[in-house]
């Protein structure tokens, strides 16, 4: 039987309906992308919406990718050394992207990535870029990813230099040492505007399988190794 050609397939680069929905009500919240994120999600598992509760809590990059869409936003991601643009989160975002249906939004080059609204995603390493890091200038947000090597100095530097009104700078990493500078700084005595989340293996919506067997192989081999690694 013939039939004719719909044209009622999405566009590339045009968020999906449920990607829209997430823009939509994080800019209603007109709250920071976290909490707004964060209450969605909530929301979102009392109604049993999980694969949408699941995805709120996926990653820091689905929050900033939302942020430099729906506002223009200039972004620091940042880590201790960067020996090139590979050792960044640069493909993360730009797989974040595409997950998210903003292709023809973002433009994603060698060493930045830029949206349509005039956002952009620079990327630094802090060792060795002390007084480019000083000159920075308009920084609404720094992801500090892998933080847990970044030093005391390297922070020094950092944190006087995101000056601008509203500016945060968010932290992620695996603590490794209690002496840590990052873990003392952000864990043992928090800046008092600081909003401090500990995550573990139970809180990942898509921990695999596989990783969960060696995690209850582990637990019963070697409890005391165990809670290092898992707890």
């Amino acid at each position: 039987m013939a039939g004719t050609k719909g044209n009622s397939g999405r566009k590339k680069g045009v968020p999906n309906k449920r990607t829209q929905s997430v823009i939509d009500q994080l800019v209603s919240l007109d709250c920071d992308p976290i909490e707004g994120m964060a209450s969605i999600a909530r929301k979102a598992m009392d109604e049993g919406e999980l694969i949408l509760a699941g995805s709120m809590y996926k990653e820091l990059a689905q929050y900033l990718i939302i942020e430099a869409y729906s506002k223009k936003t200039r972004i620091l991601c940042a880590r201790e050394i960067q020996r090139s643009v590979a050792d960044s989160v640069l493909q993360l975002l730009a797989d974040t992207i595409t997950r998210l249906g903003m292709d023809d939004f973002f433009e994603v080059q060698k060493t930045q990535i830029l949206g349509k609204n005039g956002s952009r995603f620079i990327f630094e390493g802090l060792r060795s870029n002390v007084n480019k890091i000083k000159s920075m200038e308009g920084i609404d947000r720094v992801w500090c990813e892998e933080a847990e090597g970044i030093t005391r100095g390297s922070w020094e530097t950092l944190i006087p230099t995101i000056r601008k009104e509203g500016s945060e700078i968010w932290v992620s990493f695996n603590p490794m040492r209690q002496h840590d500078d990052t873990y003392q700084r952000f864990v043992i005595s928090p800046p008092p505007d600081s909003i401090v989340v500990e995550c573990n293996w139970s809180d990942n919506f898509w921990f695999p399988t596989e990783l969960n067997k060696e995690r209850l192989h582990l637990l019963e081999t070697d409890p005391d190794l165990y809670q290092h690694i898992w707890m």
